[in-house]
């Protein structure tokens, strides 16, 4: 007589994860704070063009002159930002898109070996 062997089922390996690594994090934040003062000083810049260009009437030159410094550094301020902002971007891309795949770990699967628990 032939004894019928029950066929055991082996899963497939499960597909590598790719966790993402905590300089993802620092750089995103980074970022992030580097966005948020780009903006702040883009209202400031803005805000001091404004003032400029109503002190520029020709009745205060001094005043005038005073506005036009320091809405200038306001802008050159703002656009350091921006190109920090730029840089922290593609950096968090970059961190984000090569993080390497990690092996998983098998998932318990001999729960129901030989009949029992």
């Amino acid at each position: 007589m032939v004894q019928a062997q029950i066929p055991v089922y082996t899963p497939p390996p499960p597909p590598p994860e790719r966790p993402i690594p905590k300089s993802f994090w620092y750089a995103a934040g980074g970022t992030g704070v580097l966005a948020l003062g780009t903006v702040a000083m883009g209202i400031v810049a803005v805000s001091s063009a404004s003032s400029y260009n109503e002190a520029n009437k020709g009745t205060d030159p001094t005043r005038a002159d005073e506005l036009r410094g320091r809405t200038q550094a306001f802008n050159v301020t703002t656009d350091v930002l921006l190109i920090g902002t730029i840089i922290g971007a593609a950096v968090t891309s970059y961190i984000f898109l090569t993080r390497p795949e990690k092996e998983r770990a098998p998932a318990a699967t001999a729960f129901w070996k030989g009949g029992s628990f």
